[in-house]
């Protein structure tokens, strides 16, 4: 869910832990393309992603089939995932090798967090951002050298909870 969400509103996702397989519900075909375009041949975690458009415009299920079948997990979207409420008017940027870090409080230690973000892949950079983000939150950009690790990054760490804060993690352009 937090990496898919981090193109467009995800409104269903259906997991077959036999297969290894899963289908993504997006609210927009758009968003669904976006994340098609971005995540498809990815490296996650030593597997390469292989992602296809499916014909069918949503996932109709009913939940007592879902119980005959306990290799399938069943998440529902929730707007608490999402790096942007209104998704229609916002661009999201493709994986890259820098990643965002806001909605971090300010008792967040920097060395804490690197430390955080270390145990899953090694940054060669960190960053503070003197701008602060919504509500005075701190900013971070954090830079890996390929960008599969800060894919697995971001989908480990993104609505992570840090001092009471639901942290957000989106994919960031060299500026």
């Amino acid at each position: 869910m937090n990496l898919f969400c981090c193109f467009g509103n995800v409104d269903k996702i259906l997991i077959d832990s036999v297969t290894t397989s899963a289908l993504i519900q997006f609210h927009y075909r758009s968003e669904a393309l976006e994340a098609l375009n971005s995540l498809d041949q990815v490296l996650f975690f030593n597997q390469e992603l292989r992602i296809s458009m499916c014909d069918h415009q949503r996932l109709m299920f009913r939940l007592e089939e879902l119980k005959r079948h306990p290799n399938i997990l069943s998440l529902q979207g929730d707007h608490n995932y999402y790096r942007f409420q209104n998704s229609l008017k916002i661009r999201y940027n493709s994986p890259s090798s820098i990643l965002h870090f806001t909605s971090l409080s300010e008792r967040c230690d920097p060395v804490i967090l690197f430390e955080l973000i270390r145990q899953i892949n090694e940054p060669s950079k960190i960053i503070k951002l003197v701008q602060r983000g919504a509500k005075g939150s701190l900013m971070y950009l954090v830079e890996f050298d390929m960008p599969d690790q800060a894919i697995e990054v971001l989908a480990v760490m993104h609505n992570k909870v840090i001092d009471s804060r639901s942290i957000k993690v989106s994919f960031s352009i060299r500026r």
